[in-house]
């Protein structure tokens, strides 16, 4: 039996920290991994140039900021990437500082206790529930993503400036030249390259949260199934026989508890940065919705503001009943010049965050369970 089907949230799990290394951030794996010198070597060189080529673009959009050319899309657009790729360069900082910490956490996590008890059952539950959440997360990513080069090369053929995603400080509009356009390049593949970066560490806050969950419903099966014990033994077998065996199962069960609370106060410490870094951007996102709210109650200010007891010409009236009616123009603050931030949008996603929280058991009769014997964890 292969990984994939033995221990699904082992296989996965090592899937993201293979992609985690493949981006340069380094082995982050809790199992060793035999390669040769050179491979190490080869390695070393490609980390370097590749943090260096994320840190290096993100220092040159900041220092965008200083143009004084910009056109009112081009500030709109740089504000917001200035910020996001700041979130996400946090994120990646958040990463190498808790690489050590967050290794041992996810060996505790995935194999800790698995010779003890598991089920089968809850592993495929885990991993589908895993599976669905990031999907939608790099699908939502990348949908942008593929939106916003779209509409910059629609913008590219009708006003024939150079296709144009992020705002930098070097290349401007105005520069041309073959290396320019290889630089261009290079500059419009990086918000792909920080955005594959950021939803794998993103795909790996996600399993964490949900495995953590699984853990108390595995709990929850396990007192279930000492329960179905008691009650089929109970009367065939002596009262002494009984109650040992219901001690021995219940020290276990609080062992597995035991470890699951230290899996979630630890996966907090661990990855709380990472997570500190999502609520200020929903934080920052619930910010920008606010805006189209306190201006939509500017049209009832403007149509209090005494008018009716002002004794003016025509030409007053209209101007008031135009400017009430500019007022009930709703307001959107746009992400990457095509997404509205709107409170619709900001609510439809916090629920999708909500919904990685605890759910009940759902387990089903007859569910395949394998436990080993009980005096393995009492010998731990």
């Amino acid at each position: 039996m292969n990984l994939k089907q033995s221990h699904p949230q082992k296989y996965y799990m090592k899937l993201v920290f293979r992609c985690l290394y493949y981006f340069g951030l380094g082995d982050g794996w809790y199992e060793q991994t035999n390669r040769s010198a050179n491979a190490k070597k080869l390695y070393l060189i490609w980390a370097v140039i590749a943090n260096l080529y994320v840190v290096g673009i993100i220092c040159n959009e900041c220092l965008a900021n200083f143009r004084s050319d910009l056109s009112d899309l081009e500030k709109n657009d740089l504000v917001q990437f200035t910020f996001a790729h700041l979130s996400i360069l946090a994120k990646i900082m958040s990463f190498y500082f808790q690489k050590s910490k967050i290794r041992i956490i996810f060996e505790k996590l995935l194999e800790e206790t698995r010779s003890v008890f598991y089920s089968e059952e809850l592993d495929k539950q885990c991993v589908k529930q895993y599976i669905r959440y990031s999907l939608a997360l790099i699908g939502v990513s990348y949908l942008t993503l593929f939106t916003t080069t779209i509409n910059g090369i629609r913008v590219h053929f009708m006003e024939g400036i150079p296709i144009r995603t992020e705002v930098t400080f070097y290349p401007r509009a105005s520069d041309s030249g073959y290396l320019i356009n290889i630089l261009r390049f290079f500059i419009e593949f990086h918000w792909w390259y920080i955005v594959g970066i950021m939803v794998v560490i993103d795909c790996l806050g996600v399993a964490s949260l949900v495995f953590v969950s699984y853990k108390f419903k595995l709990l929850q099966l396990y007192f279930k199934q000492m329960r179905e014990k008691v009650l089929e033994n109970h009367g065939k077998v002596e009262r002494k026989v009984l109650e040992d065996e219901f001690k021995k199962d219940f020290v276990v069960g609080v062992k597995l508890h035991a470890h699951a609370l230290w899996c979630a106060r630890n996966v907090q410490q661990g990855l709380g940065s990472i997570y500190s870094v999502l609520v200020f951007e929903s934080v920052s996102l619930m910010v920008m919705c606010l805006v189209k709210l306190v201006a939509s109650l500017l049209s009832t200010a403007i149509f209090h503001c005494g008018w009716e007891f002002i004794r003016a010409d025509t030409k007053l009236r209209v101007l008031t009943v135009f400017a009430i009616q500019q007022s009930q123009v709703p307001v959107y603050m746009m992400a990457f010049g095509i997404m509205t931030l709107s409170y619709n949008n900001f609510i439809s996603k916090s629920q999708r965050c909500v919904s990685l929280g605890f759910e009940p058991a759902d387990i089903r009769p007859g569910m395949a369970v394998r436990s080993t014997s009980n005096q393995a964890i009492a010998a731990k």
